[in-house]
């Protein structure tokens, strides 16, 4: 397997509740067709999670998700095992030489008998960016005040994992969001003026950004 590793702030696994994840965030090459997502069941009972993916894409300036078929994992529906660890292929068609972006949903599946027990039951449900892109995309981005809104642009052929994002007095630490090519990501802030420039690590690498 050919997988092109952006930064280390890319995460290769999640837990959440009683599954963990294997890869959540990837990148791969345009090349790379076949390959596994690995399920471990964390918990002390049999878990059932069903798998999918769906486009991830710009339309009229914002992201969108449609479902697909160039993305197919199988079996798509597990049941795991207590302790266990289930490895699920997935195949990839329809590559070009464009970013092609798609969230990978995993969703626990409720046993029917413990759906009808009352009160609330808690489900899992991680959703994880995927992408194939070539080596030499990379995200170009540039940062704007409007209104009292940062916006951050990008016109570059790779999407940015926007971290730890800094704008004057004001923090934003861990994840802040993903800038697809050709969106501009919006996000109000509280200072009343605009900053100078933005601190921000970008798939990892820190960048700033002067705002216009």
């Amino acid at each position: 397997m050919r997988k092109i590793v952006l930064a280390a702030a890319l995460a290769t696994s999640f837990a959440a509740g009683a599954i963990e994840v294997s890869p959540v965030v990837a990148v791969f090459s345009p090349s790379q067709k076949t390959g596994v997502l690995a399920l471990t069941n964390t918990d002390s009972t049999p878990k059932t999670y069903q798998v999918s993916a769906e486009a991830w894409a710009v339309e009229n300036g914002e992201q969108t998700r449609v479902a697909t078929n160039d993305l197919i994992f199988r079996p798509s529906l597990v049941t795991i095992q207590p302790g266990k660890r289930q490895v699920i292929r997935y195949l990839k068609t329809n590559s070009t030489g464009d970013e092609q972006a798609y969230r990978v949903r995993v969703q626990e599946i409720i046993d029917p008998e413990v759906a009808k027990l009352p009160g609330l039951h808690q489900t899992v449900k991680i959703d994880s960016p995927w992408f194939w892109r070539a080596k030499d995309a990379q995200p170009k981005l540039a940062a704007s005040w409007q209104g009292g809104r940062l916006g951050v642009v990008n016109t570059g052929t790779a999407t940015a994992q926007l971290t730890n994002l800094t704008a004057g007095g004001e923090n934003k630490n861990g994840l802040v969001g993903y800038v697809l090519p050709s969106q501009t990501f919006r996000m109000t802030l509280k200072a009343n003026t605009a900053p100078a420039s933005v601190n921000v690590v970008v798939n990892g690498v820190a960048q700033e950004l002067a705002v216009r």
